[in-house]
């Protein structure tokens, strides 16, 4: 002990892994450990199954109780037959409670480099979002024997919701890509690397009494190929309903329900394009006394 909270390890370590025999840990031959706050360990080597697979000089690693804080994410290297080899950086911001973002880099040793940000916000219940942007600079390479093309590609997900003035609520979402073949490849997750579809979806709707409206864009694409797709989805959208409104002493109530909508349908397949997309428009009133 060196200090109301401070500490000095000689040949000691630590790992967050939670089984009985920990599979990986980081040892050092001395760490300074500042409790609850960060711990700085010397002639670092990180060790999987007792099998030395990393040294690092000097690092610095954050302990606070609420597990955020601002640095640079350890380096992930990896390994396939689509990047060949790739070590990836990220440099977190905790910005403060309520917000953070994160900055990324990965480079493939013979295919290019792929960049991006995440920014994500909790400020209320109904105030919250995040949003991810990734662009892809893939360069023609040969890799095991398997000739790759050189491609450009960007990725834009996220989605927010938020309370407006005046009793609004807004509402939006996006999971865009601009190349299927790219979403396909580099996802591990079978969910992400099975999707073939893109979407934007957002809209404005709030309520004062008896009236509410609703205002919505949806717009879904579904790829059978790399060329070939079909659009769905309302381009835009509005509806107002109004209940309940009784006519002057009589024991009778009016309802109206509206609808306007544009509703798309496009069938793409290379250059060709045919839109079968049409304006829909509903009105219905009706009168309603209790007997």
């Amino acid at each position: 002990k060196i200090g109301d909270d401070k500490y000095r390890l000689t040949k000691g370590g630590f790992t967050t892994c939670v089984q009985p025999t920990p599979r990986w840990e980081i040892v050092s031959h001395t760490a300074i450990l500042n409790m609850d706050d960060y711990v700085i360990m010397r002639n670092a080597v990180v060790t999987v199954k007792d099998v030395p697979v990393f040294y690092l000089p000097l690092l610095y690693y954050p302990i606070q109780k609420n597990g955020r804080a601002t640095g640079f994410l350890l380096p992930v290297y990896g390994a396939s037959n689509a990047t060949g080899s790739a070590i990836s950086n990220a440099f977190f911001w905790a910005i403060n409670r309520s917000q953070d973002a994160t900055v990324f880099h990965d480079w493939m040793f013979s295919r290019g480099s792929g960049m991006g940000a995440e920014y994500r916000y909790l400020f209320a219940p109904q105030a919250q979002g995040d949003f991810k942007y990734y662009f892809l600079d893939e360069k023609e390479a040969i890799i095991n024997g398997f000739k790759r093309n050189a491609r450009r590609s960007k990725q834009i997900r996220g989605g927010l919701t938020q309370n407006l003035p005046f009793r609004l609520a807004a509402r939006a979402r996006i999971d865009y890509f601009t190349d299927v073949t790219v979403q396909q490849t580099y996802n591990h997750d079978f969910y992400n690397a099975s999707n073939s579809n893109r979407v934007v979806q957002g809209g404005i709707s709030g309520s004062w009494r008896n009236l509410s409206v609703n205002s919505s864009f949806n717009r879904n694409e579904s790829f059978f190929n790399s060329t070939s797709s079909t659009v769905t989805g309302q381009a835009p959208g509005f509806t107002a309903n109004l209940s309940g409104v009784r006519l002057g002493s009589l024991p009778v109530f009016a309802t109206v329900n509206s609808e306007a909508a544009r509703n798309v349908y496009i069938q793409r397949s290379g250059t060709r394009e045919n839109d079968f997309s049409l304006f829909k428009g509903d009105f219905t009133p009706s009168v309603r006394a209790p007997l």
